[in-house]
């Protein structure tokens, strides 16, 4: 799905950003998730913020897929 998102000759480009955002996701999340066992957040806290994210990435991609309003 992510190559066809770019043109043909910028689809290497593409994947590799994809890879290396999720690479980056895999490093921040563990680390994110230790800061708020520190904090004293518990499993429902923790839940609650690492949801933020995923709130914001379907409301992306619902901007990108829904038609424009005229």
């Amino acid at each position: 799905m992510t190559s066809q998102s770019y043109r043909i000759v910028f689809g290497s480009t593409g994947i590799g950003w994809t890879l290396g955002t999720g690479r980056l996701g895999a490093i921040i999340g563990p680390i994110a998730g230790g800061y708020l066992v520190t904090l004293g957040l518990g499993t429902e806290g923790s839940f609650m913020v690492f949801a933020i994210p995923s709130l914001l990435a379907g409301l992306s991609a619902w901007k990108i897929s829904s038609p424009p309003i005229s």
